[in-house]
């Protein structure tokens, strides 16, 4: 839901630059997983066989675990679930000697009964006479693989609507559509993460995605479109495979309800949103459904098309950096319902939510065929007009297809806010083919190419061309987008950066979740 805008005038400064920099790297970075313990009582916590699925079948019945104590010590195993209560203890608490222990959680709480599908974590506590230590690896019991053929090669947008100043729909007891969105959304990245994945999200607590405040669409105000601007900003930075925007819903009849999923249909890519648009509306339901009464069930609307801002195309001025990967905007519940209301308050059910989404994108990425993700740098970023120079580009196969017939393009634009969200292809530098690519592998390319010859400052652009000429941007695979500037004459130190003129610095790669190695 939208909120009325207020508006103050902002005075661009190089402070509120530097700020907004480090602002997008660290909601590109996320926030750190807790590390493995290496030192101490307990070492090397390892889980095994996440996402898990127990169903008799033989395949993924359970999650292995796996740590050495390092000195004898009280310990026990213990499974969490995403809201802190203990479901399950696998081990008890008692003394143990110093050695690798290997044991198992097949789903189930202390009563016996399968635990519903959603994110965990194994904790593992220990103390002798000197010190405790308590270690935490996520698990996902899920029915769904994450890209089965590198979880870890992908990476999802997650983007809890509203927040903080902007709380979106408010219900006759005051609560807030940010707060069920936030909470949404944490229960879906640790399922992710605990599946292996990779997660950037636009905001991770009550608070604007555009913090610290800053003109993001260059009107000279700050204002609600600025914070809608920061969304695709965290997205588009980090290169995501897939962007979700979760929201829940408010209408002027109490008596409305039901969940919806939009996409956007003038992308060049919409028809991989509507795909994933699908897949989100029919989980969406599907889960649901387990909480209907004789007067209440879900009411489907379906699959729908929308201009909102977080999916639309480019649009300068009002939107000059649009997502640039396949997206859509769901509305799982109205808070303007009674009995809506109501589930929405419950755990269980956010959690279902939360699930719905998590099927929605692992059944989506297992029939996408053709996706590349890219990291990389240049030889230098200050260059004189027509230098040879290089570009190093380590490129990732992510559909499910094998990557065939593919070429590295490198193409030179002029720099933008930020970087160019405009989808222009710009002047070709030079390319070079690549080795076939098997689903989740990698190759690093080191490309030779001529800076642009004219003095200014650019972005470069490294895409991947496929056979029949078109562009892997072109299907939502963002373009690397890397930022140089040529000067006619080599100065003794390197100017100074502008906003408008730069990039933020490339993002560290993304830790590793909770019990990964």
């Amino acid at each position: 839901m939208s909120d009325p805008a207020p508006r103050s005038r902002l005075s661009t400064r190089r402070s509120d630059a530097i700020r907004l920099v480090l602002a997008m790297v660290l909601a590109v970075v996320g926030s750190p997983l807790p590390a493995l313990a290496e030192t101490g009582l307990i070492e090397g916590l390892r889980v095994q066989g996440s996402p898990f699925s127990p169903n008799g079948d033989g395949f993924r019945d359970s999650v292995g675990i796996s740590f050495r104590l390092n000195r004898p010590a009280t310990s026990a195993v213990d499974v969490v679930d995403h809201d802190g209560g203990v479901v399950r203890r696998v081990r008890l608490e008692r003394m143990r000697p110093a050695r690798r222990y290997e044991l198992a959680w097949d789903g189930r709480n202390d009563a016996g009964s399968i635990m519903a599908n959603g994110p965990y974590r194994i904790r593992v506590s220990a103390r002798d006479d000197t010190e405790e230590t308590v270690v935490e690896a996520l698990v996902t019991k899920a029915r769904y693989v994450l890209y089965p053929p590198d979880p870890k090669a992908v990476l999802i947008a997650i983007d809890p609507g509203h927040g903080s100043t902007w709380p979106g729909a408010v219900a006759p007891d005051g609560s807030r559509e940010a707060d069920f969105n936030l909470d949404i959304g944490l229960r879906l990245r640790a399922m992710l993460e605990g599946a292996r994945g990779r997660v950037v999200m636009t905001r991770t607590t009550d608070a604007d995605a555009n913090d610290p405040a800053w003109d993001r669409d260059g009107d000279g105000l700050i204002e609600y479109r600025d914070d809608l601007a920061a969304r695709p900003d965290v997205a588009n930075l980090a290169r995501a495979d897939v962007f979700l925007a979760l929201h829940n819903n408010l209408a002027i009849s109490p008596t409305v309800g039901g969940p919806s999923t939009f996409y956007n249909p003038d992308r060049s890519f919409s028809a991989e949103s509507a795909r994933l648009a699908g897949f989100v509306q029919r989980h969406m339901v599907a889960r649901l459904l387990a909480y209907r009464t004789d007067t209440w069930r879900p009411y489907d609307h379906g699959v729908l098309r929308y201009d909102y801002y977080v999916l639309a195309p480019y649009a300068p001025p009002r939107l000059p950096r649009p997502t640039l990967m396949p997206g859509i905007l769901g509305e799982s519940l109205f808070l303007s319902h009674p009995f809506e209301l109501s589930l929405l308050k419950l755990p269980e059910v956010r959690q279902s939510i939360a699930v719905a989404y998590y099927n929605a994108v692992a059944e989506y990425l297992a029939g996408r065929p053709d996706a590349a993700g890219y990291r990389g740098s240049l030889s230098t970023e200050l260059a004189r007009p027509g230098e040879a120079m290089s570009a190093s580009v380590k490129v990732t196969a992510r559909g499910m297809s094998s990557a065939a017939g593919w070429t590295l393009d490198l193409h030179a634009v002029p720099a933008a806010v930020l970087y160019d969200g405009s989808g222009s292809r710009g002047e070709p530098l030079g390319s070079m083919p690549l080795p076939d690519l098997a689903p989740g592998t990698s190759v690093r390319m080191e490309i030779g190419f001529q800076a642009p010859s004219a003095a200014g400052t650019w972005i470069i652009k490294a895409d991947v061309r496929l056979p029949d000429g078109s562009y892997l941007s072109d299907r939502g695979s963002p373009a690397l987008q890397l930022p140089l500037t040529t000067v006619s004459a080599e100065p003794s130190t390197a100017p100074e950066p502008s906003v408008g003129t730069t990039l933020p610095p490339e993002p560290s790669p993304e830790p590793s979740p909770v019990g990964e190695p």
